[in-house]
């Protein structure tokens, strides 16, 4: 960003193009507020897509005016469901993001523990899907060494994501990831 964009708006002087930028996540106002640079090369774009009002707004206090809204989005089949989540023997949890720290990973291992630990029985299972971080790989690797409630499944096909999600009582994200927008999980 703090190349690339005032490369692409002093290029653009010559070229005159339009210039779109499709923000991805939500850390762009952060990282803008202390650029006035950055900025002023913001300013030449045609056009900022972010995926949040809160964005924009935030954008626009900026002075950049130039900031509109496409919020995140995917094709779904809508389909209702007479699925009863009452008095289950066991439920079903899922974690459908990217396997880093900053997601709650950890959190959504140890919650479902302790609720189970709680209980006093396995009320609560933990499937993770998501490509793993590197740098994350032998954190989460420790957390699911004897762990008989949560359980690494892999990843999946983007297209397939909603007929997994099904199969599942409850998605959980306990993200505290400062980046981000409107998350691709919570459209599935």
């Amino acid at each position: 960003i703090l190349v690339f964009v005032p490369l692409l708006a002093r290029l653009n002087i010559f070229y005159n193009k339009n210039l779109i930028y499709a923000v991805v996540g939500g850390w762009l106002p952060e990282l803008v507020a202390n650029e006035k640079k950055l900025i002023k090369s913001l300013q030449r774009f045609t056009i900022i897509l972010v995926e949040t009002k809160s964005m924009k707004d935030k954008l626009e206090k900026l002075d950049l005016k130039n900031v509109d809204i496409l919020v995140n989005f995917k094709t779904l089949k809508i389909e209702s469901s007479n699925k009863s989540y009452l008095n289950k023997d066991c439920y079903k949890l899922c974690s459908f993001s990217r396997v880093i720290k900053e997601k709650g990973i950890a959190n959504a291992i140890n919650i479902t523990n302790l609720a189970n630990q709680k209980l006093g029985k396995k009320v609560y299972t933990l499937d993770i899907y998501g490509p793993i971080a590197k740098d994350y790989q032998e954190e989460f690797t420790n957390l699911l060494k004897d762990n008989k409630i949560a359980k690494y499944c892999g990843i999946i096909d983007p297209k397939e994501s909603v007929e997994l999600l099904k199969k599942y009582d409850f998605l959980i994200f306990p993200t505290y990831y400062d980046g981000e927008g409107l998350a691709g999980t919570l459209i599935d």
